[in-house]
């Protein structure tokens, strides 16, 4: 889901469970995601045209790129055909004739006041779970990437490059062994966390 998109949906329900004097709790996600709905962030742009979208997921990658190509040069000649995501939004940009979206930093933050609160779970004991679950979760993620695959879905979707889909999908297309994938898993998901860490000191 967009994150502009979750934005409007957050504060559609922030505001909803306020008017019934509760208290909202937003929990976990990924930092951009939990900066959108605490309202850290506003979007400017244009919104996706589901019309015009259901269009051109018709068209093979080709042709698609190609329709870029022919509609912006300048703006095809930065995207791979196989960005689909990309191509798309850029399709849908010429198509409203408005500027990408982009986010903008708030100062103000419009839920009012907001306590955050974090997991500290020390570094090695963080780590070790990371790689058990990494363990315990390579079956699922090796059916699940592999009933994509019957239905013929590549890996360009964006939650297809998403850590564990993507080294499954490797190992499954026999581009990469499955202790290395597993490694790389584990590893990927290290990485996320740091990310992830780092963003909550700020």
């Amino acid at each position: 889901m967009p994150v502009a998109v979750y934005q409007e949906l957050a504060f559609q329900a922030i505001a909803e469970i306020r008017r019934r004097g509760r208290v909202p709790i937003v929990c976990g996600g990924s930092g951009m995601y939990v900066r959108a709905a605490l309202g850290e962030w506003r979007f400017e742009g244009s919104s996706p045209d589901r019309d015009l979208r259901r269009e051109l997921r018709a068209l093979s990658s080709a042709d698609l790129h190609l329709r870029l190509v022919r509609a912006d040069r300048h703006a095809a000649a930065h995207l791979s055909p196989a960005d689909r995501p990309r191509i798309l939004r850029a399709m849908e940009r010429l198509h409203a004739g408005t500027a990408p979206q982009k986010a903008v930093s708030l100062a103000m933050v419009p839920h009012g006041p907001i306590l955050k609160f974090g997991l500290y779970v020390p570094r090695g004991e963080l780590y070790r779970r990371i790689d058990e679950r990494a363990k315990t979760l390579w079956p699922e993620l090796l059916s699940e990437s592999a009933r994509l695959l019957e239905h013929s879905l590549t890996g360009d979707l964006p939650a297809q490059r998403a850590i564990g889909y993507r080294e499954a999908l490797l190992y499954l297309r026999h581009e990469m062994g499955e202790a290395d994938a597993i490694a790389h898993l584990q590893q990927s998901t290290r990485r996320f966390a740091k990310r992830q860490m780092t963003w909550w000191r700020r």
